[in-house]
C-alpha cells in the first residue's frame, strides 16, 4: 500500500464520521467509524470465536467440497456416459443461486456446523470441477500417443500425464473456490 491509499483510506473514515455526526444520522441507520471500533474492542472475544468457527467451516467445506470435485472431473474422465448424464445436472446447479440452494440444505441437515459445511461444499464443488475436467481431458493427441507407445495404463496416463497437466489449472480453481467457500458458509450461518 503506499501514502495514497493510505491517505485516501483516512479520509473517507473521516468524512463518513464528520458526516454522519453532521447530519445527525442515527447509529442504528449508519454508525460512526469510532462507534464500530468500540463495539468490536468491547465484542472481541465473542467476534473471534465466530470469525473461528466461519473459518472452520469454510475449510472444512474448501477441503471436501475441492476433493469431491476432483474425484468427479477424475469419473467424468474416465466414464463418457457418467459424464453425459451428470454433467448437465452441474452445470444447471452451478447457475442457481446458493441463497435458493441454502434453504433445503438447512432443512436437510439441520441448523448445525454440517447444514454450513455442506453449503460451503456446494459453493466450492462447481467451480473447481469445470476447469478441472476441462484441463484432464485437454491432454494432447501427441502426448497421449506417446504414453501408449508405452502401452500405459489408464491409470499411469492418469497419473504421469493427466492429472500433473491440470495442476494449474486445480490450482487457480482453488482461488476462486476459497473466496466461495467463506461466502457459502456465511450464507449457511444466515439460514441456519
Amino acid at each position: 500500500m503506499n501514502r495514497y491509499s493510505i491517505g485516501s483510506i483516512v479520509g473517507i473514515l473521516l468524512l463518513w464520521e464528520l458526516l454522519v455526526r453532521w447530519l445527525e444520522i442515527p447509529k442504528y441507520l449508519l454508525p460512526t467509524p469510532t462507534a464500530i471500533n468500540s463495539y468490536i474492542i468491547a465484542k472481541f472475544q465473542l467476534l473471534a470465536s465466530h470469525t473461528l468457527m466461519t473459518l472452520l467451516e469454510a475449510g472444512v467445506g474448501f477441503i471436501v467440497g475441492s476433493l469431491t470435485a476432483i474425484v468427479t472431473a477424475v469419473l467424468f474422465l474416465w466414464s463418457r456416459p457418467l459424464k453425459e448424464m451428470f454433467y448437465p445436472y452441474a452445470v444447471i446447479l452451478n447457475s442457481t443461486p446458493i441463497v435458493a440452494i441454502a434453504a433445503p440444505i438447512v432443512i436437510i441437515f439441520g441448523s448445525g456446523m454440517s447444514s454450513k459445511v455442506m453449503t460451503a461444499v456446494i459453493c466450492v464443488f462447481f467451480p473447481v470441477l469445470g476447469p478441472t475436467f476441462k484441463a484432464l481431458a485437454s491432454v494432447g493427441a501427441t502426448e497421449m500417443k506417446w504414453m501408449d507407445s508405452y502401452h500405459s495404463s489408464k491409470w499411469q496416463k492418469f497419473r504421469y500425464l493427466q492429472f500433473p497437466f491440470a495442476l494449474p489449472q486445480i490450482f487457480a480453481s482453488f482461488k476462486v473456490a476459497w473466496t466461495l467457500a467463506v461466502i457459502g458458509a456465511v450464507v449457511g450461518e444466515v439460514f441456519g
